[in-house]
């Protein structure tokens, strides 16, 4: 933890970190057993509300986006 303190991590940021990679793996585990991923589904089974499904994914999708263009 003393390497996330100096970078100024915060809880916070851990938090988003991990509803994302929960999110991420919830959705592709759906996908394997041929369901769709829809925000609706992801956010009833994770616990969140359907807006903030939604954001987390689309910041993850603009990250990747930023990165793949930067490359």
């Amino acid at each position: 933890m003393p390497v996330v303190f100096s970078y100024g991590v915060t809880a916070q940021d851990i938090g988003e970190i991990f509803r994302t990679l929960y999110l991420e793996t919830l959705a592709e585990k759906l996908k394997e057993q041929g369901r769709p991923a829809t925000a609706s589904r992801l956010a009833l089974m994770a616990g969140l509300n359907r807006g903030e499904v939604a954001a987390l994914l689309s910041r993850r999708a603009e990250k990747r986006r930023l990165r793949v263009r930067s490359a």
